[in-house]
C-alpha cells in the first residue's frame, strides 16, 4: 500500500474533491428503513438490538439479516452512526440502511465517511433532536471509485482492529487489578520478596477483627488514627484561570480527580491570589481526597489522588481547592501508595457519608471515625503498592497507545475521506509517495 498527495481537484456543491470522485445523494446508493419496536429478552446474549446509541439489549428474533447494515440514531442521539453485520434487530428510535448500488458504494467506506461527516448536525434543533429518512436520503456525499473505497475502508479497519485489541488488553488488566485489590488488600494473597523478586502465596493463618478475617500479623486502625484532614483554598471566581498566569500556581480541584481515584493528567487549572497561606499548598507525593460530589451518585465522593506535577512545572508546590482535603499522615509506618489504593478500594462506601441535597458533601469526621483500615507491616504495604502500581503503569501505557491510534485514525480520515491523500497499490506493504 502506498499513498500519494492529490493535486488535481474539481469544485462541487459540497467542496473540492479529486476529479475521479463523484458526488451522490445517499438515497442513490443506500436504501433506508425505519426500525421497529423490539421485544428485548435480556441484556447479555442473543440477537443484538441496535438503538440510537448502539446495542441496547438482545432478542430472539431478527429484523435485518445482511452482510453489512448501517444504523443511524433517529431520536435523541440523532445521526449517530453504527455498523452491524448479520442478524440484528433495529429499534424504532433508529433508522437502518442497506446497499442499494453495490457498483457505486462499499458500506464499510460509507460508514467511515458518515462517521467523519457527522449526520447529526442535520438533526432538528429541539429538546429531543430528530433526524428523518428524507434528510439522510438527500445528504450529498463524495464517492471515490469502488476499489479506492475498499482500500480506504481496509486501512481504517486495520486501525480499528488495533484500537479494539488495546481495549481488550485494558479490560483484561483492569479485571486483574480488581482481583488483586480484593485479594491483596484483605491479606488472602500475600506478597513477599525472594531473591530480589516479588512472589505471591496464599495466606492460611487468620485472626478475626472488626473488619473481618485478616492475617495474624496485620493490625487494624481507623482512618482518623492514620491521618488528619486539611481543607483546601476557598477561592473566588476571579482568582482561578484556565491558562497559565504570571506568578500563579497550578490548581488542583474536583476536575483534577478521577472517579474512584487517581489524578487526571489534564485536570489542572491555575490560581493567583494574595490570600494564599502555606496550608493551601500540596507537594509531590501528597494524598488528597474529594469531599464534594456534584453528580449526586457518589462516583466521585471520597475519591483519592496522589499529587504528581507535570514535567514542565518547575515550582515545588501547587494549590488545592476547598472541595478537596489533604491527608496529613499521623503514622510513620503507613505507605502513601498503599493508603491510596485502600481508599480507592473502599471509595464506594463514602457515599453513605454524604450530606446535603443539591450538592453532596462528605462528612469527613464520620468517615474518618468509621473507616477501618487493615495494615500489614510497612515493607509489605510497599510490596502490595508496587504490584498495583505496575498494573496501573501497564494500563496507562495501553491508554496512551489507544490515544495514539485514535489520533492516527482522525488524521487518516481527514485526508483519505476528502481525497487530499490517495491510496495506491494493495493494502499490504506501507510506503509514502509525496
Amino acid at each position: 500500500m502506498m499513498f500519494r498527495k492529490e493535486t488535481e481537484f474539481q469544485k462541487t456543491e459540497i467542496g473540492e474533491f479529486p476529479k475521479e470522485w463523484e458526488v451522490k445523494k445517499l438515497g442513490d446508493v443506500l436504501l433506508f428503513k425505519n426500525g421497529k419496536r423490539p421485544n428485548i429478552i435480556n441484556e447479555e446474549g442473543g440477537i443484538p438490538v441496535y438503538g440510537a446509541n448502539g446495542i441496547m439489549g438482545y432478542t430472539n428474533d431478527y429484523l435485518v439479516n445482511y452482510d453489512t447494515t448501517i444504523i443511524f440514531g433517529r431520536v435523541g442521539a440523532a445521526g449517530k452512526v453504527h455498523l452491524a453485520r448479520g442478524k440484528i434487530w433495529v429499534s424504532d428510535n433508529a433508522i437502518y440502511a442497506i446497499n442499494r448500488n453495490k457498483s457505486k458504494a462499499y458500506l464499510n467506506f460509507i460508514f467511515y465517511l458518515l462517521s467523519y461527516l457527522n449526520p447529526g448536525k442535520f438533526a432538528s434543533k429541539t429538546t429531543h433532536p430528530i433526524i428523518t429518512q428524507k434528510s439522510l436520503e438527500n445528504l450529498k456525499v463524495p464517492l471515490p471509485p469502488l476499489e479506492e473505497q475498499k482500500k480506504i475502508a481496509d486501512i481504517l479497519s486495520i486501525i480499528d482492529s488495533g484500537i479494539e485489541a488495546v481495549d481488550r488488553a485494558i479490560a483484561k488488566l483492569e479485571g486483574m487489578k480488581r482481583v488483586l485489590l480484593n485479594e491483596l488488600l484483605t491479606g488472602r494473597i500475600r506478597v513477599r520478596e525472594e531473591n530480589g523478586k516479588l512472589t505471591f502465596y496464599k495466606e492460611t493463618d487468620f485472626q478475626d477483627t472488626e473488619i473481618g478475617r485478616i492475617p495474624k500479623d496485620w493490625y487494624v486502625k481507623r482512618l482518623k488514627e492514620v491521618a488528619n484532614f486539611q481543607r483546601g483554598f476557598s477561592y473566588k471566581s476571579d482568582e482561578k484561570f484556565t491558562e497559565e498566569v504570571s506568578d500563579g500556581y497550578l490548581f488542583l480541584s474536583l476536575n483534577s480527580v478521577k472517579e474512584g481515584g487517581g489524578l487526571k493528567e489534564d485536570g489542572w487549572s491555575w490560581i493567583k491570589s494574595d490570600r494564599l497561606e502555606e496550608r493551601h499548598f500540596v507537594k509531590e507525593g501528597d494524598i488528597v481526597i474529594t469531599n464534594t460530589e456534584q453528580s449526586k451518585d457518589g462516583s466521585l465522593l471520597g475519591s483519592p489522588a496522589i499529587v504528581h506535577f507535570p514535567e514542565w512545572y518547575k515550582k515545588g508546590k501547587a494549590v488545592f481547592s476547598m472541595d478537596l482535603s489533604k491527608l496529613l499522615l499521623r503514622m510513620s509506618n503507613v505507605d502513601v501508595n498503599f493508603l491510596f489504593y485502600y481508599l480507592s478500594f473502599v471509595q464506594p462506601l463514602a457515599r453513605k457519608y454524604h450530606t446535603g441535597t443539591n450538592v453532596w458533601h462528605l462528612n469527613l469526621d464520620s468517615w474518618a471515625r468509621d473507616l477501618l483500615i487493615p495494615l500489614p507491616l510497612l515493607e509489605e504495604q510497599k510490596r502490595i503498592a508496587d504490584v498495583l502500581l505496575t498494573v496501573d503503569k501497564a494500563i496507562e501505557l495501553y491508554r496512551k497507545e489507544k490515544e495514539r491510534l485514535l489520533r492516527l485514525k482522525r488524521g487518516l480520515m481527514s485526508v483519505l475521506l476528502t481525497g487530499r491523500v490517495r491510496v495506491i497499490g494493495d493494502v499490504k506493504n506501507v510506503g509514502v509517495v509525496t
